[in-house]
């Protein structure tokens, strides 16, 4: 695995860094400061020996603990793996996460391609972990040549390792991959056989992640009475964490939408805006809302919504998320008939995406007028099946009594 340079076009956390920070315009966050150094102590301790390399990589475990809050890791540590083959130097991995997601991607991945050997020994499902993280950060980042090369790899570790956990890790990669390219066949297969291995197995975060790709895969098959029993599933495998529960009930949102139930939608995206989360599920959670509204005539809620996606500053790694959320309220606004306002948000959203290289945003916006997307958003009601229509009763009575003032947005939350 080590064979395989995640930080190859890199060189050190600080040349890392700096490439990162001159592609952002400015600092990440307050914690920029602290995540060099760990990164630094972590390539430290991969060139030395016993007893110094321990102390090293003791000191950048203790900086993660500072930065993120031991709360937090030990939450997603549970979420990611549970009891299985725990290991101290995965705090970093956590933190490598919080890194990509604020835009600091290349020092993410310095970060991670020193873990290994600064961690050793690792078993075989450790340093599985630990790639699986380095593609996620290829694909996150577009390489998707190098993030097949980590899959594959990782595929071969777990067949050495007769290890369920690297196989389904992979195969769940592989799914990711097949999206990536619009081959639903292959998506829907592989995701298939990593829900059957990680619902048996237990493995509660990749069975998530699979049962959200065959929610994906049904829904774009028009299949929308199995895309939403996939979407439940998902939705009860997150209970008892707010972020993941949010997460599940946007994904649910978009559903209904393409269903044609707006009603139902704004009703689970008023739910996730009345929750404290981060940008990444705060933003498409406000632009959902903004084109249910359209499509309800809930004039109110349409200007709140808008309104609150204009007044979130693009923040240090939510720059995608705010281009994204502005192209989908000019579609609301448009249905809505607002066509002034409408362009005031493409404009917005077109600068950002410009400025910062979103070019599947720059593409959508150019690729059809308001009036055109504003017609195609229009769709008939589906029919469901009575399981379906059950959930679909319970998604609608989860609207608040009221919505917040303000949402509120949380950084650094894995």
């Amino acid at each position: 695995m080590d064979t395989i340079p995640a930080s190859r076009h890199f060189g050190s956390p600080a040349a890392a860094y700096r490439l990162d920070a001159g592609e952002n315009g400015a600092e990440f966050s307050v914690h920029d400061a602290a995540w060099l150094a760990a990164a630094t102590l972590v390539e430290h301790a991969a060139m030395r020996e016993h007893p110094e390399r321990d102390a090293l990589l003791r000191d950048a475990i203790e900086i993660a603990q500072q930065v993120v809050g031991e709360d937090q890791l030990r939450l997603a540590g549970a979420r990611e793996w549970g009891d299985r083959e725990r290991f101290d130097a995965e705090i970093l991995i956590l933190l490598s996460r919080v890194m990509r997601e604020a835009g600091a991607r290349r020092l993410a991945a310095t970060l991670l391609d020193a873990i290994p050997r600064a961690a050793a020994p690792l078993t075989s499902v450790q340093r599985g972990r630990v790639l699986v993280e380095r593609a996620r950060s290829a694909r996150d980042a577009g390489d998707l040549d190098q993030a097949v090369d980590r899959y594959r790899a990782l595929a071969s570790l777990a067949r050495s390792a007769r290890s369920a956990e690297l196989r389904a890790l992979a195969w769940n990669g592989f799914a990711a991959m097949a999206q990536a390219r619009g081959n639903h066949p292959e998506m829907r297969r592989y995701a298939a056989r990593v829900a059957r291995i990680a619902d048996r197995e237990g493995f509660t975060a990749m069975s998530r992640s699979a049962h959200l790709t065959l929610m994906f895969a049904a829904a774009s098959a028009k299949r929308f009475g199995e895309a939403m029993l996939e979407g439940w599933v998902l939705y009860q495998r997150s209970l008892g964490d707010s972020v993941q529960e949010s997460g599940a009930l946007q994904n649910l949102g978009q559903l209904l939408l393409e269903m044609g139930r707006p009603a139902v939608a704004e009703a689970v995206f008023t739910a996730i805006c009345a929750r404290p989360l981060p940008p990444r599920l705060l933003l498409p959670a406000l632009s959902g809302l903004a084109l249910a509204s359209a499509r309800c005539a809930h004039e109110a809620t349409l200007e709140w919504s808008v309104a609150e996606v204009r007044g979130m500053h693009p923040m240090v790694g939510a720059r995608h998320d705010v281009a994204d959320a502005l192209a989908e309220c000019a579609t609301a606004l448009s249905i809505a008939g607002r066509g002034e306002d409408a362009e005031r948000c493409r404009t917005a959203a077109r600068r950002l995406a410009e400025r910062y290289g979103y070019h599947a945003i720059v593409f959508r916006l150019d690729g059809a007028d308001d009036a055109a997307r504003a017609q195609s958003a229009i769709v008939q009601t589906a029919e469901l099946p009575p399981r379906a229509a059950a959930i679909v009763k319970d998604l609608e009575a989860l609207m608040p009594p009221s919505r917040p003032e303000h949402v509120q947005p949380t950084l650094g939350v894995l």
